[in-house]
C-alpha cells in the first residue's frame, strides 16, 4: 500500500537513509527541512522510477504554537510522520527499568548527569507528551525509538524493545530499517521501544516487538488499549 511519510529534519543523516529507502517502495515522501541551502541535497536522494519527495522548508523555531505545527500537517496531508530532528534513549530518571541490573542503571545516570542532561531531559519529556497524547486517540500509533550512540556502520544485528541497558551503540542504516519495518505493520501500538546493535536481525526483532506489544515504558506510563 502506497504511504505518504513526513519526515521532519530530513537534512539528518538517518532521515537520508530513510528517505530513499521509502522512495524505492513507490512511497511518497514529503521532507521537512529548515534551510534552502538544503534543498537541492535532498532532491538528489530520488530517482525517475521511485516514489514522489517533495520538500518543505520550515524552520521549526519558528513554530511556536500548536495551531502553526497543525498548519503544516494540513498542508501536506501525511499518513504518517517521522520525527528526525533528535533521537536518544535514555531511562527514566526517577526509577529503574525493572529489567536492567545495578550496572546498566548506574551508566544511564551517569549519562544524564554529564554533558547530555539537557538533552535527555527534553527527549524524556517528549517521550512521554507522545505516550500520553497517542494513549488518548483512536487509530492512532506513536512509537518513540530511543537509541544508543549513533554509528555509521552498515545495517546489522539488533537489540529492541526493552534493552538490557542504555550503554552501546546503534547504526544509523539499522534505525532506518527499523523505521520502515514499523511503517510496514498496521498493528503496531503505542509504545517506548529502545534500540541498540545486538543479537537479532531486523525483521525479526520488530516482529516480536509488534506482536508481543513490547513496551519499554514503565507500567504507570503505558497507554491504555
Amino acid at each position: 500500500m502506497s504511504r505518504h511519510v513526513l519526515i521532519i529534519g530530513g537534512h539528518g543523516r538517518i532521515a537520508q537513509i530513510l528517505t530513499q529507502q521509502l522512495l524505492k517502495k513507490s512511497w511518497t515522501v514529503t521532507s521537512l527541512i529548515r534551510s534552502q541551502d538544503q534543498v537541492s541535497e535532498i532532491n538528489s536522494l530520488a530517482t525517475a522510477d521511485q516514489g514522489d519527495l517533495n520538500v518543505l522548508v520550515r524552520n521549526l523555531e519558528h513554530v511556536h504554537d500548536t495551531s502553526q505545527a497543525r498548519s503544516i500537517l494540513d498542508e501536506v496531508k501525511p499518513h504518517t510522520v517521522v520525527w528526525c530532528a533528535g533521537a536518544g534513549g535514555e531511562a527514566r530518571p526517577d526509577q529503574r527499568p525493572s529489567w536492567w541490573d545495578e550496572d546498566a542503571w548506574i551508566y544511564a545516570q551517569e549519562m544524564q548527569r554529564g554533558g547530555l542532561l539537557s538533552y535527555c531531559q527534553a527527549k524524556l519529556a517528549a517521550d512521554e507528551i507522545l505516550l500520553q497524547e497517542a494513549s488518548t486517540r483512536a487509530n492512532f500509533s506513536g512509537i518513540s525509538l530511543r537509541l544508543g550512540i549513533l554509528s555509521d556502520e552498515p545495517a546489522g544485528l539488533i537489540e529492541l524493545g526493552k534493552t538490557t541497558t542504555s550503554r552501546g551503540s546503534v547504526s544509523r542504516a539499522s534505525v532506518a530499517e527499523v523505521i520502515v519495518s514499523l511503517l510496514e505493520h498496521e498493528t503496531v501500538r503505542t509504545a517506548w521501544l529502545d534500540m541498540l546493535d545486538g543479537a537479532e536481525d531486523i525483521e525479526t526483532a520488530v516482529e516480536r516487538v509488534v506482536n508481543d506489544r513490547e513496551n519499554a515504558a514503565e507500567k504507570g506510563n503505558r497507554p491504555q488499549t
